[in-house]
């Protein structure tokens, strides 16, 4: 519902016709200014913000899951290794681990939402909401690299002691 709500604040806050002049001519965004052309700029602005929380989302998960299944599985079906346990212990207690977890933290959607609220609390919403579809896309971007090179390093780690104990 609060993608509703901004899309309707939104194209309240942006004026209808916005004149562009370059050189001698001037650009209207269009002739009509109907109740369509009016929701277009906003819906554009939600759907990034839209894309960037679903974005954030999927790449959260799909490291979450890896993480799980490499840290918190028995990867030799049957039999315990302690070798094995031991090196997944010290991936998860590592600073790297810790690192990945906390920058994860500053970008998830949740964070986002809370983030969206305090603009609303401080009638920013606006200015909020033309920033995030630019740089949106870029924390969750570079926070997704650190976690596949940090989950490359662990599982080259944990797989090294299961190779040892075969």
């Amino acid at each position: 519902f609060r993608f509703i709500a901004f899309v309707i604040f939104l194209s309240k806050v942006w004026p209808v016709k916005k004149v562009i002049k370059i050189g001698g001519y001037s650009l209207l965004d269009s002739a009509e200014g109907g109740r369509l052309h009016r929701l277009r700029r906003p819906l554009l602005v939600i759907g990034m913000v839209g894309l960037q929380t679903l974005f954030s989302s999927i790449v959260w998960n799909y490291f979450m899951i890896n993480y799980h299944s490499l840290l918190e599985a028995d990867l030799i079906p049957g039999s315990y290794s302690l070798a094995v346990a031991v090196k997944q212990n010290m991936v998860l207690k590592s600073s790297g681990m810790w690192m990945v977890s906390y920058f994860w933290r500053l970008v998830n959607p949740q964070l986002m939402t809370q983030i969206q609220l305090l603009a609303v609390l401080f009638g920013k919403e606006a200015e909020l909401l033309q920033t995030i579809p630019l740089l949106g896309f870029l924390p969750p971007a570079v926070v997704g690299v650190a976690s596949h090179i940090h989950l490359q390093y662990a599982t080259q780690l944990v797989w090294r002691a299961v190779e040892v104990r075969r």
